[in-house]
């Protein structure tokens, strides 16, 4: 798969997860310790962006925190490759329940497992995944282009329907 990040194609580092793999991440918290997510425990949506200093990245994960706020019941992780000071003060400037927002900087872990890391720049690309509680991936989806917001009718729906 292919994305663009500043009208430029690149390819991502790996192929895209699949439906049905597992998956467990090694994460870093704003306080730079290192999380271990290899039991989702319910169903959880991940929600992956490059930046979140810039307005896209800013709006997509204001828009998770409005879905987390609408199903109390799912838990709402967003990762991205931002150093996590600069994660803790988006949060700071920002109230958000239900959701946990983490940093893939320093292993990479999840981009490489998912599939959203870019090749050459090391951003993470725009999209989601569904996962059950189960660690396994129920959905998958990731954009074109780094800097269109994902659809959040379909992550909804999708949610809707994985609630079952």
């Amino acid at each position: 798969m292919k994305t663009k990040f500043k009208g430029i194609e690149y390819s991502l580092v790996n192929e895209l997860i699949s439906k049905n793999e597992k998956i467990s991440l090694s994460l870093t918290d704003i306080h730079f310790e290192d999380v271990q997510l290899n039991k989702f425990e319910k169903l959880t949506v991940i929600s992956a962006f490059p930046s979140i200093n810039t307005s896209v990245c800013d709006l997509q994960t204001k828009g998770i925190a409005k879905l987390a706020n609408e199903f109390p019941n799912v838990r709402f992780i967003s990762i991205s490759m931002d150093l996590p000071s600069a994660i803790s003060q988006w949060k700071s400037a920002n109230d958000l329940e239900n959701m946990e927002i983490y940093s893939d900087y320093r292993t990479r872990d999840f981009g490489l497992k998912s599939g959203f890391l870019i090749d050459k720049i090391f951003l993470l690309n725009r999209g989601f995944l569904i996962i059950d509680k189960d660690s396994k991936v129920l959905e998958v989806s990731a954009n074109n282009d780094v800097h269109e917001q994902i659809d959040f009718a379909k992550l909804k729906s999708l949610i809707i329907k994985n609630l079952g």
